[in-house]
């Protein structure tokens, strides 16, 4: 069965020397791999060559090749695996879930994070991502007044991995192999080592060598089976993620100025809506809006941290499958009065945050929405910062330093959300949280 017709011309260079000229045009036809026999082949050569007589095109050749033909759309984010996928420590920036890198095509060297997924109205298939205004639209390369895609004519496309966050997933994956390397190395040496100190060990230590034994040869067969996939992930991801124009993830919508002591409550309005490519998921794998807790902490050590500080420690329940659902909002009054008490009866808000940056990380919140030290870096504006039960407190805006390197953050500045909601009803009266179809 044929799979693709060209025209082409072929040349033949003898040497350099010597001048070359086209040869005569090629009906080149792709056949799928081993389903043409030589006789098969003449037979549609002879029907080829007599429908090209009819109209008048006697001077082309027939030829065949084996292919298969390829549509080359941009790759859709991936899909969420569990924590045993060898694949999963790496994967989570390519994945739907919350806290994904974000940056404009025109300014791919500024960027920063997804925060929600909001539908435009419960009736609409259309959806947003939220995010942060200056990463999308950085006032010193773009007028601070407002964007409306509706009002204009060409639009601002959004890339999913700028170009630092597509190097660091990369490098992340590259570590993650080098790691299963060293480790079956070392591994296998281990193995010969107990192997020689058996045979001259007691007959109790024997036991116990052998029990060593047994655990080291099921760590190194997981970390030779980790091998494989996470080589082929390399492979994909340099393939079809390499190409910025492949990483397209939308355009931006909507994008009021810049304003600071904006309304009532006098907060900073800096936030934008970016109208996602329905291409880019699957919608049958969707989980909406919720955030990968990750791999580099257990379950119980996740759950230590939440709960370690506090009186009360059966607000929080790890998720079953690592992914925390989000619903819900924690209000103006619950900000500024904290209803959990920590160890020592104070209240407390602590909160977790997912940013392109720095990944998961936990602090507490004040009053005014600032947050301790080491909570955020560079890169992770517009991460969204949740409640343990999975309630939006707010989304992330900025941080303060003590010198002028970027990852040396004190203070972590956000939005809450409750106020981010009602700015963008304003232009958007029937938005609403991305809820799955069950």
């Amino acid at each position: 069965m044929w799979t693709t017709i060209d025209v082409v011309r072929f040349v033949e260079v003898e040497s350099a020397s010597v001048p070359w000229s086209p040869g005569p045009p090629v009906l080149w036809i792709g056949v799928k791999p081993g389903s043409l026999s030589r006789q098969d082949a003449q037979v549609a050569v002879i029907g080829c060559e007599e429908l090209l007589k009819k109209f008048e095109l006697t001077d082309v050749e027939i030829a065949f090749r084996e292919s298969l033909f390829t549509r080359l759309a941009p790759p859709k984010l991936l899909k969420y695996v569990s924590s045993h996928n060898a694949t999963a420590p790496v994967r989570g920036p390519l994945t739907p879930a919350l806290g994904f890198p974000i940056a404009a095509d025109a300014t791919p060297s500024t960027e920063g994070t997804g925060t929600l997924y909001i539908r435009e109205s419960s009736d609409s298939t259309k959806v947003f991502v939220l995010t942060a205004r200056h990463v999308l639209l950085p006032r010193r390369q773009v007028p601070n007044k407002l964007y409306d895609r509706r009002l204009i004519k060409r639009s601002r496309d959004v890339l999913h991995l700028g170009r630092t966050a597509f190097q660091s997933v990369l490098d992340s994956i590259m570590r993650e192999i080098k790691h299963h390397v060293f480790y079956v190395n070392h591994l296998t040496k281990q193995l010969e080592y107990l192997a020689k100190k058996e045979a001259n060990a007691s007959e109790n230590d024997v036991i116990k060598i052998k029990q060593r034994r047994t655990e080291t040869e099921h760590q190194l067969e997981k970390s030779k089976e980790a091998i494989e996939p996470l080589n082929e992930f390399h492979t994909e991801f340099t393939k079809y993620w390499s190409s910025e124009r492949h990483r397209v993830l939308g355009h931006i919508a909507y994008a009021p100025p810049i304003s600071a002591g904006t309304g009532t409550e006098r907060f900073t309005e800096d936030w934008a809506l970016i109208e996602l490519d329905d291409e880019k998921i699957d919608w049958s794998e969707f989980k909406g809006n919720v955030i990968d807790l990750g791999t580099e902490l257990s379950f119980i050590d996740f759950t230590q941290k939440i709960t370690a500080d506090f009186k009360v420690t059966n607000f929080f329940e790890y998720p079953l499958d690592r992914f925390l659902p989000i619903h819900g909002i924690v209000s103006a009054d619950e900000l500024r009065h904290p209803t959990t008490l920590d160890a020592e009866g104070q209240p407390h808000l602590f909160v977790i945050k997912s940013g392109s940056s720095t990944g998961i990380t936990i602090g507490r919140a004040n009053g005014i929405m600032s947050f301790d030290r080491h909570f955020a870096a560079a890169g992770d504006s517009g991460a969204p910062i949740v409640d343990p039960v999975g309630r939006l407190v707010g989304m992330l805006t900025g941080g303060c330093a003590s010198d002028k390197r970027s990852y040396n953050i004190d203070i972590t500045y956000a939005t809450p959300y409750y106020w981010l909601e009602e700015r963008i009803k304003k232009c958007f009266p029937d938005t609403c949280l991305y809820e799955p179809k069950a």
